[in-house]
């Protein structure tokens, strides 16, 4: 029930603001300022009991005023009076989503904060009224044009600014990690399709999102920050369906002692056992991430790359000379094949490049005199992509390399990789890349990682028979 119906949180038809304020620095004031930046094109509601008008739009004094059921009501006040406000959304029925912002809940371990967040189960129970939060920062969605996600005051203009099509969804137990999550993956040339703060997760949690995903077609890679879970049985059972639909890139954290406590104070969740969540990640294909990069960059790889990787044989064609050696070294950690190329692709190579070029075997070393003449990629690359020993492809260099490559990657049916270094132009090349398929990272190991991830879970859909062309 709660997969299916779930979808209209993120397109909702019209939603209200509980706790609007006049007050720039005030949480529902943000909010509004996020639906109207964002171009929400729904009926907006706004409650406060000593207001009339804020920006244009009428303040309805209580809920009793507003006589429709909302889809989506944002509430925007202190713990405290988030009960009595929520029950009087179950009992009028004036809203079927609710987005509880406030913490002071459960994951104070108080027995104020249990109690208020006990409250908040007890008034839900057997409505039609499903919670996100408390302690979150809500949903956004790009086709849905809602955004809730705020937190500071000109946080609505840096949504805006990170928005477009995408097909990655995002869930988290982190409100401030949602936003620099976005945020990272857009310089990447990545968009998210939607994302979710979970926080506390009362009612709706991580699980209920990830079935949501599974079954959006406008989702192609599904990523997540995960503290822990409450029901790990259901959480178990929706990893074994998803993915077989889908990747689901997760980053398990309170895995250490350590971790352990602040995930408590953080959500109040219950971080479990390190070698279980392992053993589940492995048992079902969730590509794990080894902490924010890791997720990043696995993100990146999965939501650009639409090509079977064969059996992840590589061909490296490289300017610099130390670049390509550390390309080499990491295909052999992460285990990856470097073949030797034929002796059909060493002599086409010989015929496309200068003498001076470097070795001509695997990597191709073409030496930084592609500084000068460019094209040499083009050239190298064509030749090695027609090697039969070959499945894969990594570039090696620094911007600007799209101009050169992307008539001929367009045309590739085996797919390419970027290494650019930490150049200055780095993030502008990256966007243009990934816009035809090239993934691109800014090291040998962040690539060579990242291959290896999107590889395992392609081995992964291939022994359960699914094949990745069911993804791909």
């Amino acid at each position: 029930m709660k997969m299916l119906s779930l979808q209209g949180m993120f397109k909702p038809r019209s939603v209200m603001v509980v706790g609007i304020s006049n007050k720039p620095e005030n949480l529902g004031y943000t909010v509004l300022l996020s639906l109207r930046e964002f171009g929400f094109p729904g009926k907006v509601y706004l409650v406060n009991p000593r207001l009339t008008e804020i920006l244009g739009l009428k303040v309805h004094n209580s809920l009793e005023e507003i006589s429709e059921t909302v889809d989506l009501a944002v509430i925007c006040t202190s713990a405290e009076k988030v009960p009595s406000i929520l029950q009087k959304i179950v009992d009028e029925r004036k809203a079927r989503w609710v987005v509880v912002y406030a913490a002071g809940f459960g994951e104070l371990r108080t027995e104020e904060g249990l109690t208020l967040e006990e409250e908040i189960r007890r008034i839900i129970y057997g409505s039609e009224v499903h919670v996100v939060g408390p302690n979150c920062i809500g949903v956004y969605s790009f086709p849905g044009k809602i955004n809730t996600l705020t937190g500071a005051r000109d946080t609505y203009k840096l949504i805006s600014e990170l928005s477009g099509e995408g097909n990655v969804g995002f869930i988290s137990q982190s409100g401030w990690f949602t936003i620099q999550f976005m945020s990272a993956c857009v310089l990447r040339g990545v968009y998210l399709n939607k994302a979710v703060s979970t926080g506390n997760e009362t009612d709706l949690t991580t699980t209920d999102f990830m079935e949501c995903f599974a079954e959006d077609p406008e989702i192609r890679v599904i990523s997540s920050y995960l503290e822990g879970v409450k029901d790990g049985r259901k959480f178990i059972e929706t990893l074994k369906k998803t993915t077989l639909k889908k990747p689901v890139i997760i980053w398990k954290v309170g895995k250490t002692n350590v971790g352990k406590e602040a995930v408590k104070s953080h959500t109040g969740s219950l971080a479990g056992s390190a070698e279980i969540y392992d053993a589940v990640f492995r048992q079902f294909g969730v590509v794990s991430a080894e902490g924010n990069e890791d997720l990043i960059d696995y993100t990146v790889t999965f939501a650009t790359c639409k090509s079977f990787l064969g059996k992840g044989r590589v061909g490296i064609v490289s300017g610099p000379g130390g670049f390509a050696v550390a390309t080499a070294e990491a295909c052999e950690k992460f285990g990856l094949k470097i073949p030797k190329l034929s002796s059909q692709t060493v002599e086409k190579l010989r015929k496309v490049l200068p003498k001076f070029a470097g070795g001509l075997l695997n990597p191709v070393d073409l030496t930084m005199r592609v500084g000068m003449e460019p094209e040499l990629y083009r050239n190298a690359l064509e030749v090695v992509a027609e090697d039969e020993n070959v499945d894969l492809l990594i570039v090696v260099g620094n911007p600007p390399i799209y101009q050169t490559i992307k008539d001929l990657v367009k045309n590739l049916e085996k797919p390419v990789f970027a290494v650019l270094g930490y150049f200055k132009d780095f993030f502008e090349e990256t966007k243009k890349l990934v816009k035809i398929g090239v993934p691109t990272y800014p090291s040998p190991e962040k690539a060579v990682k990242s291959i290896k991830a999107l590889l395992n879970y392609q081995t992964y859909l291939e022994k359960k028979n699914v094949g990745s062309g069911a993804w791909i």
